[in-house]
Parts: C-alpha cells; structure tokens; sequence
C-alpha cells in the first residue's frame, strides 16, 4: 500500500510541475541520445576508413602471394581456383589477379577498320570473384562468368563506365603486342573507390583469345577467409598452386590488407567520443540535482507538514525517486525511438548507395547503455535531494 501511495504521489508531483519533468527529461533525453550518436558516429567513421583499405588492398584478413604457372591455359586457371574450395565453401574468397606488361588499349569496334589507334588503358585481368576479396559492390550488371571464353566480359569501375558506355557496351580491347584487338562486352559496373578509370577484364577469356596475354605477367593469388590464419592460407595457396601446375613463390603468403592497423588507430578516437556522450550524462546528472534540489527548497514547508501528519521518511524519499525515475524511463524511450528513426531511417538515406559504405544498424548495445546509464544518471541525479527532503527537520520547518 505504502508503495502504491509513493508512486501517486511521485505522479501527483510530475503534474504539479510539468515544465520542470520536461527539462529534466530533455535533459536525459539528450544525454542517451549523445551515446548513441557516438557510437553510430564511430561505427560509421570507421566503416568509411575500412571500406576504403577494403577496397583498395583487400577486406579484413586477406593473404596475397606469387603463383608461378608455366604459359597457363584457362584450364589451368580454373583447376587453380576449384582448389580454393576448402576457403570459398567456408565463406571466403579466392582471385587471381594480374596486369599486363603490354601497352594495352581500349576503344570501339568500328575504330579497328579504320585504322584508328585504340586509347592508351592499363587493364587488370581477374579469375575468380574479386568482390570476396576485396570490398567492390556493384552499381550494375553482373561479375564475369569465370567458365565463359566468348565473349570477353568486361567489368567498369564508376569512372570507365562514364567515359565508355555502361553494361552491354561492346569495346576494343588490345591486350598483346602482335595481336589484334579483340571484342569485349561490358558486363557490370563497380565502385572501386578509384578516381581514375580502372577496366578489369576476364582472364581465362582473354587467355583463350590471347594465349600470350599472361606471358612476363605476375600472377598474384589473393585469398581471404575471416577466421583462417597466414598458415592455413598458404597451405591452401600451395594446393592451388599445384593444381595449375605450378608453385607458390617463396612458399609464403603476405597479409595485404590494414584493417587490423587501421582499427586500432581508430579505437583511440572512439573512446574519446565515449568520454563525451559520459559527459553528456554527468552534466544531464547535475542538472536534475540542481532542479531536485530547488524543488526540495520550494516545498520545504509542504513536506515538513506531510511529514508532521503522518508520512514518513521512506514515503518522502520514494515520492521524488518515483518522480525521478519515470522521467528517466520516459526520457530513455524517447531517446532510443528517435535513435531508432535516425539510424535505421535518416542515415541510411544520406549514404551515398554508390560507395561501398554499409548503411549502420541501430548499435542496441549503446541503447541499452544508454537506458541503464539515463535510469542510473536519474537515481544519483534524484538522491541527494530525496535525502534532503526525508531529512528535513519539523520543527525548524513549522517554526519558520
């Protein structure tokens, strides 16, 4: 019954004041909304750092090396790449990449009888799914289709694509010094993160049209899984090597992405984010002090005479933590709603769908902290001026 009565009263009280429960709870409110800016701030940052190393040097745990394949053929490249089973089939990904060593260029069909000199364009040629290596998504079309020799599939990144025509677009492409230049289909457009055109062309098609093409080329083998470490990696890269054919140089692979550096860098930074949303919670704390205590001064005279006609210490003290913590609770909810509308509706409009930047999810850890610390932030913020009004003394009181 005491507890009912306490909590009536702590209602009672939030209707007798509303302005002041309102800039209490817009206080808190901002205060949890602080933490969860911060941690979806930092989350992010550091997605937009990370997609950039991704999609330059390779996503999180990704191993290169050297393969030595002796004039490969395209059945050879595919025997490479079904030996990289073991890492695809558990969630990883596997590519060979190389850059001709020929002056290649890229131009139009109708440019070839006319003798009209194709334009200078360094080209890569991929095997395998480069997007489970490196973080490429794609604006359009599709990757090339490792088992297909005609036609040649071409992928784009965003800025070859403006300056050559998007999927379905049928380009020149000189690829050897004594050779023709054959036909290629642009199949897919990439964001590669690169300012400058970048063409990367299908390997075991042009190594059909052009046996040559990978003549003087390294061959560089790229690999990631997200659990397997540098020694289960080259055992599987020395599997693939042999299956082509050939070796793995130096019988090693080299961590070639920095997401693991980059992280760390990144940890400093967020935790002096962290120290301001706590900040922000300490200053909402002194802030229902100072009101708590205010109000405690205002109604000394009212409490001393409830007090004197009955209630007793523990009432007091409950009717202002009840009024405290349903500000609270209330501020929280409002807090997390609108983190919810902000990060699952409002941020994802403002990345750009273009970059491979992925849209944040609501990090529901920093909510409930938020909760637990504007709950927690309400009581400390609460008690010390629900121990002053149990403490006030009557008589003084009913003297005065």
């Amino acid at each position: 019954m005491r507890g009912f009565r306490a909590v009536a009263h702590g209602l009672s009280e939030l209707r007798a004041h509303p302005w002041r429960a309102a800039l209490s709870g817009v206080s808190l409110c901002v205060g949890v909304l602080a933490v969860v800016a911060i941690f979806t701030v930092g989350a992010i940052t550091a997605d937009v750092f990370v997609a950039v190393t991704e999609q330059r040097d390779g996503r999180r745990l990704t191993a290169m090396g050297s393969l030595d394949l002796d004039r490969p053929t395209p059945a050879d490249l595919q025997a490479v790449l079904d030996a990289g089973t073991p890492v695809t089939d558990a969630g990883g990904g596997v590519a060979l990449i190389a850059a001709s060593k020929y002056r290649t260029g890229l131009g139009y069909p109708d440019q070839v009888p006319r003798h009209v000199p194709l334009t200078g364009q360094p080209i890569q040629l991929v095997a395998g799914r480069l997007d489970t290596v490196r973080r490429l998504p794609l604006v359009d079309g599709r990757w090339p289709d490792p088992r297909r020799e005609v036609p040649v599939e071409t992928i784009l990144n965003q800025n070859a694509a403006a300056h050559w025509g998007g999927v379905g677009t049928t380009l020149a492409l000189l690829a050897t010094r004594d050779q023709p230049p054959v036909t290629t289909v642009v199949v897919g457009i990439v964001a590669d993160g690169l300012g400058e055109n970048n063409v990367y062309v299908s390997m075991p098609a042009l190594l059909a049209a052009r046996p040559t093409v990978l003549d003087e080329a390294e061959l560089q083998l790229y690999l990631h899984h997200p659990t397997a470490g540098l020694a289960q990696l080259t055992r599987v890269a020395d599997a693939m090597a042999a299956a082509g054919g050939g070796s793995l140089v130096e019988r090693k692979l080299n961590r070639a992405d920095h997401v693991d550096e980059l992280l760390g860098q990144l940890r400093a930074q967020q935790t002096a984010f962290l120290a301001v949303g706590v900040l922000a919670l300490i200053i909402s704390a002194l802030g229902i002090l100072n009101i708590g205590l205010a109000s405690v001064g205002e109604r000394a005279r009212e409490l001393v005479i409830r007090r004197a006609i009955g209630a007793t210490r523990a009432g007091l003290m409950g009717q202002m933590l009840v009024a405290s913590v349903v500000i609270g609770l209330v501020a929280a909810a409002l807090a997390c709603g609108l983190a919810v509308l902000g990060v699952e509706w409002w941020v994802p409009r403002r990345v750009d769908p273009m970059t491979a930047i992925r849209p944040p999810t609501l990090p529901w850890t920093a909510a409930t902290w938020g909760l637990v610390a504007a709950t927690t932030t309400t009581l400390l913020g609460s008690l010390i001026p629900a121990v002053v009004a149990a403490r006030l003394d009557v008589a003084s009181a009913l003297r005065d």
